[in-house]
Protein backbone atom coordinates (compact mmCIF):
# COMPACT_ATOMS: atom_id res chain seq x y z
CA UNK A 1 0.00 0.00 0.00
CA UNK A 2 1.47 3.42 -0.78
CA UNK A 3 1.35 6.32 1.46
CA UNK A 4 -1.69 9.02 1.31
CA UNK A 5 -1.18 12.09 -0.84
CA UNK A 6 0.12 15.05 1.38
CA UNK A 7 -2.94 16.73 2.67
CA UNK A 8 -4.47 13.45 3.33
CA UNK A 9 -3.87 13.54 7.33
CA UNK A 10 -6.96 12.22 8.52
CA UNK A 11 -7.47 9.05 10.13
CA UNK A 12 -9.06 6.09 8.91
CA UNK A 13 -9.45 2.45 10.87
CA UNK A 14 -8.15 -0.74 8.85
CA UNK A 15 -7.33 -4.30 10.19
CA UNK A 16 -3.94 -5.04 10.88
CA UNK A 17 -2.97 -8.41 12.26
CA UNK A 18 -6.97 -9.41 13.13
CA UNK A 19 -7.29 -6.29 14.53
CA UNK A 20 -8.82 -2.46 13.23
CA UNK A 21 -6.59 -0.22 13.80
CA UNK A 22 -7.07 3.38 13.51
CA UNK A 23 -3.88 5.07 11.53
CA UNK A 24 -2.57 8.04 9.39
CA UNK A 25 -0.67 7.32 6.46
CA UNK A 26 0.91 10.21 4.27
CA UNK A 27 3.82 11.41 2.69
CA UNK A 28 5.07 13.21 -0.95
CA UNK A 29 4.55 12.27 -3.99
CA UNK A 30 7.50 10.56 -6.17
CA UNK A 31 10.25 13.52 -6.32
CA UNK A 32 13.20 15.43 -6.13
CA UNK A 33 12.54 16.05 -2.59
CA UNK A 34 11.11 13.01 -1.35
CA UNK A 35 12.81 11.18 1.16
CA UNK A 36 12.87 7.10 1.04
CA UNK A 37 12.69 7.55 5.05
CA UNK A 38 9.02 6.39 6.64
CA UNK A 39 8.58 7.50 10.22
CA UNK A 40 6.33 5.88 12.58
CA UNK A 41 5.08 7.85 15.57
CA UNK A 42 4.05 5.85 18.25
CA UNK A 43 1.75 7.47 21.17
CA UNK A 44 1.87 6.77 25.24
CA UNK A 45 -0.54 5.76 27.73
CA UNK A 46 -3.12 8.36 27.81
CA UNK A 47 -3.18 9.44 24.46
CA UNK A 48 -3.58 8.72 21.07
CA UNK A 49 -2.00 9.57 17.61
CA UNK A 50 -3.66 13.15 17.79
CA UNK A 51 -0.71 14.13 20.19
CA UNK A 52 1.22 14.03 16.51
CA UNK A 53 -0.82 16.14 14.58
CA UNK A 54 1.51 19.41 15.02
CA UNK A 55 4.22 17.43 14.04
CA UNK A 56 2.98 14.80 11.13
CA UNK A 57 2.48 18.09 9.09
CA UNK A 58 5.92 19.22 8.93
CA UNK A 59 7.75 15.88 8.07
CA UNK A 60 4.83 14.55 5.16
CA UNK A 61 6.07 17.21 2.59
CA UNK A 62 9.50 15.22 2.26
CA UNK A 63 8.89 11.77 4.20
CA UNK A 64 6.20 8.85 4.95
CA UNK A 65 4.95 9.93 8.17
CA UNK A 66 2.38 6.78 10.06
CA UNK A 67 1.31 7.55 13.25
CA UNK A 68 -1.43 4.86 14.67
CA UNK A 69 -3.63 4.19 17.89
CA UNK A 70 -2.45 1.58 19.60
CA UNK A 71 -4.86 -1.71 20.21
CA UNK A 72 -7.07 -0.66 23.36
CA UNK A 73 -6.72 3.35 22.49
CA UNK A 74 -8.14 5.56 20.64
CA UNK A 75 -10.16 4.43 18.03
CA UNK A 76 -8.46 1.05 17.26
CA UNK A 77 -10.25 -2.06 18.41
CA UNK A 78 -10.07 -2.87 22.62
CA UNK A 79 -9.81 -6.39 23.05
CA UNK A 80 -10.11 -8.60 26.00
CA UNK A 81 -6.34 -8.98 25.98
CA UNK A 82 -3.12 -8.69 28.07
CA UNK A 83 -1.43 -5.11 26.36
CA UNK A 84 1.92 -6.65 27.10
CA UNK A 85 4.57 -4.24 25.55
CA UNK A 86 5.81 -7.17 23.41
CA UNK A 87 2.19 -7.35 21.44
CA UNK A 88 2.57 -3.76 21.12
CA UNK A 89 6.20 -4.37 19.20
CA UNK A 90 3.98 -7.87 17.02
CA UNK A 91 1.50 -5.10 16.14
CA UNK A 92 4.36 -2.46 14.63
CA UNK A 93 5.71 -5.17 13.08
CA UNK A 94 2.52 -6.13 11.46
CA UNK A 95 1.88 -2.58 10.56
CA UNK A 96 5.48 -1.97 8.91
CA UNK A 97 4.75 -5.63 6.83
CA UNK A 98 1.38 -4.93 5.98
CA UNK A 99 3.27 -1.57 4.05
CA UNK A 100 6.05 -3.54 2.74
CA UNK A 101 8.10 -1.29 4.61
CA UNK A 102 11.74 -2.51 5.47
CA UNK A 103 13.03 -0.63 7.41
CA UNK A 104 12.01 3.01 9.25
CA UNK A 105 12.52 5.38 12.20
CA UNK A 106 10.25 5.15 15.34
CA UNK A 107 9.69 8.01 17.13
CA UNK A 108 8.10 7.33 20.56
CA UNK A 109 6.70 9.23 23.02
CA UNK A 110 6.16 8.18 26.53
CA UNK A 111 5.01 4.22 26.58
CA UNK A 112 5.46 4.60 22.87
CA UNK A 113 9.04 5.28 23.37
CA UNK A 114 9.15 2.37 25.77
CA UNK A 115 8.10 0.13 22.75
CA UNK A 116 10.08 1.86 20.11
CA UNK A 117 13.09 0.58 22.29
CA UNK A 118 12.10 -2.95 22.58
CA UNK A 119 11.21 -3.14 19.01
CA UNK A 120 14.82 -1.82 18.18
CA UNK A 121 16.09 -4.72 20.32
CA UNK A 122 13.92 -7.51 18.64
CA UNK A 123 13.91 -6.11 15.41
CA UNK A 124 17.12 -3.95 14.84
CA UNK A 125 17.94 -4.25 11.71
CA UNK A 126 14.49 -3.08 10.98
CA UNK A 127 14.88 0.30 13.00
CA UNK A 128 16.90 3.07 10.88
CA UNK A 129 16.82 5.72 14.00
CA UNK A 130 15.17 6.27 16.83
CA UNK A 131 13.76 8.94 18.67
CA UNK A 132 12.81 8.69 22.34
CA UNK A 133 10.62 11.57 24.05
CA UNK A 134 10.38 11.32 27.59
CA UNK A 135 9.86 7.56 27.19
CA UNK A 136 8.43 5.23 29.98
CA UNK A 137 10.15 1.99 31.15
CA UNK A 138 13.67 3.98 32.59
CA UNK A 139 12.28 5.43 36.03
CA UNK A 140 12.91 4.02 39.19
CA UNK A 141 11.10 6.45 41.49
CA UNK A 142 7.94 6.57 40.03
CA UNK A 143 7.16 3.13 40.92
CA UNK A 144 5.44 3.54 43.73
CA UNK A 145 3.07 6.55 42.08
CA UNK A 146 2.10 4.09 39.45
CA UNK A 147 1.47 1.22 41.52
CA UNK A 148 -0.85 3.96 42.92
CA UNK A 149 -2.75 4.75 40.37
CA UNK A 150 -3.22 1.03 38.93
CA UNK A 151 -4.66 0.10 42.45
CA UNK A 152 -7.14 3.31 41.20
CA UNK A 153 -7.85 2.36 37.96
CA UNK A 154 -8.40 -1.27 38.66
CA UNK A 155 -10.97 0.11 41.83
CA UNK A 156 -12.55 2.02 38.39
CA UNK A 157 -12.77 -1.71 36.68
CA UNK A 158 -13.87 -2.99 39.33
CA UNK A 159 -16.93 0.10 39.83
CA UNK A 160 -17.99 -0.49 35.92
CA UNK A 161 -18.75 -3.53 36.40
CA UNK A 162 -20.63 -3.69 39.86
CA UNK A 163 -22.66 -0.87 38.30
CA UNK A 164 -23.08 -2.75 34.82
CA UNK A 165 -23.48 -6.03 35.21
CA UNK A 166 -20.24 -9.25 34.77
CA UNK A 167 -20.39 -8.39 31.35
CA UNK A 168 -19.92 -4.91 31.74
CA UNK A 169 -16.31 -5.01 29.85
CA UNK A 170 -18.20 -6.91 26.93
CA UNK A 171 -21.02 -4.55 26.68
CA UNK A 172 -20.21 -1.28 28.08
CA UNK A 173 -22.14 1.60 28.65
CA UNK A 174 -21.64 4.75 30.38
CA UNK A 175 -19.39 4.99 33.09
CA UNK A 176 -20.14 7.30 36.19
CA UNK A 177 -17.76 10.78 35.23
CA UNK A 178 -14.26 10.37 36.46
CA UNK A 179 -13.87 12.98 39.24
CA UNK A 180 -12.45 16.38 37.04
CA UNK A 181 -10.35 16.99 39.84
CA UNK A 182 -8.88 13.86 38.63
CA UNK A 183 -8.57 14.54 35.13
CA UNK A 184 -7.28 18.29 35.46
CA UNK A 185 -4.62 17.02 38.41
CA UNK A 186 -3.10 14.15 35.65
CA UNK A 187 -2.85 16.89 32.89
CA UNK A 188 -1.95 19.72 34.58
CA UNK A 189 1.59 17.79 35.28
CA UNK A 190 1.82 16.38 31.96
CA UNK A 191 1.85 20.45 30.28
CA UNK A 192 3.07 22.08 33.59
CA UNK A 193 3.90 25.36 31.52
CA UNK A 194 0.80 25.66 29.10
CA UNK A 195 -2.57 25.66 30.81
CA UNK A 196 -4.17 26.05 27.38
CA UNK A 197 -3.36 22.51 26.17
CA UNK A 198 -4.18 21.18 30.14
CA UNK A 199 -7.43 22.38 29.27
CA UNK A 200 -8.38 21.09 26.31
CA UNK A 201 -7.00 17.79 26.90
CA UNK A 202 -8.82 17.73 30.26
CA UNK A 203 -11.56 18.29 28.42
CA UNK A 204 -11.30 16.02 25.84
CA UNK A 205 -10.54 13.03 27.99
CA UNK A 206 -13.47 13.64 30.21
CA UNK A 207 -15.80 13.68 26.98
CA UNK A 208 -13.84 10.12 26.81
CA UNK A 209 -15.01 9.61 30.01
CA UNK A 210 -18.83 9.35 29.18
CA UNK A 211 -18.55 7.50 26.25
CA UNK A 212 -19.88 3.96 26.23
CA UNK A 213 -16.85 2.33 25.49
CA UNK A 214 -14.57 4.25 28.14
CA UNK A 215 -14.19 0.57 30.43
CA UNK A 216 -12.65 -1.29 27.94
CA UNK A 217 -10.04 2.19 27.77
CA UNK A 218 -9.81 1.96 31.47
CA UNK A 219 -8.58 -1.64 31.26
CA UNK A 220 -6.15 -1.68 28.02
CA UNK A 221 -4.70 1.87 30.14
CA UNK A 222 -4.33 -0.23 34.07
CA UNK A 223 -3.08 -3.34 31.68
CA UNK A 224 -0.45 -1.56 29.50
CA UNK A 225 0.84 0.38 33.14
CA UNK A 226 1.46 -3.27 34.42
CA UNK A 227 3.44 -4.25 31.50
CA UNK A 228 5.52 -1.24 31.59
CA UNK A 229 6.05 -1.86 35.42
CA UNK A 230 7.25 -5.39 34.58
CA UNK A 231 9.80 -3.98 31.59
CA UNK A 232 13.00 -1.73 33.22
CA UNK A 233 14.71 -0.66 30.68
CA UNK A 234 17.94 0.82 32.16
CA UNK A 235 19.98 -2.48 31.77
CA UNK A 236 18.43 -3.87 28.43
CA UNK A 237 18.56 -0.04 26.76
CA UNK A 238 22.46 -0.44 26.60
CA UNK A 239 22.18 -3.04 23.79
CA UNK A 240 20.24 -0.98 21.45
CA UNK A 241 22.60 0.10 18.22
CA UNK A 242 20.04 2.19 16.05
CA UNK A 243 21.17 5.84 16.02
CA UNK A 244 19.42 7.71 18.77
CA UNK A 245 17.70 10.92 19.23
CA UNK A 246 16.70 11.64 22.93
CA UNK A 247 14.05 14.72 23.50
CA UNK A 248 13.07 15.14 27.39
CA UNK A 249 11.32 18.19 29.14
CA UNK A 250 12.87 19.76 31.82
CA UNK A 251 9.68 20.01 34.08
CA UNK A 252 8.46 16.73 33.15
CA UNK A 253 6.26 15.66 36.67
CA UNK A 254 6.12 12.07 35.32
CA UNK A 255 9.53 10.75 34.32
CA UNK A 256 12.52 13.12 35.74
CA UNK A 257 15.21 14.34 33.10
CA UNK A 258 17.48 12.71 35.12
CA UNK A 259 16.53 9.08 33.36
CA UNK A 260 17.15 10.95 29.86
CA UNK A 261 20.55 11.75 31.06
CA UNK A 262 20.65 8.04 32.55
CA UNK A 263 19.60 6.76 28.96
CA UNK A 264 22.32 8.77 26.93
CA UNK A 265 25.10 7.61 28.99
CA UNK A 266 23.67 3.84 28.52
CA UNK A 267 22.89 3.95 24.76
CA UNK A 268 25.80 4.23 22.79
CA UNK A 269 26.19 7.11 20.39
CA UNK A 270 22.85 8.88 21.74
CA UNK A 271 22.40 12.61 21.64
CA UNK A 272 20.04 14.55 24.07
CA UNK A 273 17.85 17.49 23.70
CA UNK A 274 16.33 18.77 26.80
CA UNK A 275 13.24 21.04 26.54
CA UNK A 276 13.50 24.17 29.84
CA UNK A 277 10.03 25.05 29.41
CA UNK A 278 8.30 21.74 28.42
CA UNK A 279 6.61 18.66 30.29
CA UNK A 280 6.11 15.11 29.49
CA UNK A 281 4.95 16.10 25.70
CA UNK A 282 7.44 18.73 24.07
CA UNK A 283 6.19 18.02 20.94
CA UNK A 284 3.29 19.62 21.94
CA UNK A 285 4.80 22.16 24.26
CA UNK A 286 7.39 23.31 21.63
CA UNK A 287 6.39 21.99 18.42
CA UNK A 288 8.24 24.21 15.98
CA UNK A 289 11.50 23.55 18.23
CA UNK A 290 10.80 20.19 18.18
CA UNK A 291 10.47 19.25 14.44
CA UNK A 292 13.01 21.50 13.65
CA UNK A 293 15.67 19.52 16.34
CA UNK A 294 13.76 16.42 14.35
CA UNK A 295 14.42 17.28 10.94
CA UNK A 296 17.70 17.76 11.76
CA UNK A 297 18.35 14.94 13.24
CA UNK A 298 16.51 12.82 10.10
CA UNK A 299 19.20 14.76 8.15
CA UNK A 300 22.26 13.75 9.96
CA UNK A 301 23.15 16.80 11.46
CA UNK A 302 24.09 17.41 15.01
CA UNK A 303 21.76 17.81 17.31
CA UNK A 304 21.73 17.74 21.23
CA UNK A 305 25.05 16.79 23.25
Amino acid sequence: MTAAPLGALTARRETIAGLAINLCDSGPPPGPDAVDDPLLFIHGITATQAYWRQNLPHFAPRRRVIALDLPGFGRSDRPDIDYKMEGFVDLVRALLDARGIQTATLIGNSMGGLVSMLFALEHPTRVRRLVLVDPAGVSLWPRRLMLSGLALGRLGVRAARAAMGESAMDAPRALPALPALVVRTLFSNVFPRSSALAQRFTRSYIDSVHSDDFPLHLRAAVRAATSILSLPMRQRCQQIAAPTLIMWGALDRLVPVSDGKALRKRIAGSRLVIYSRSGHCPMLDQPERWNHDVEAFLDGKPVGR
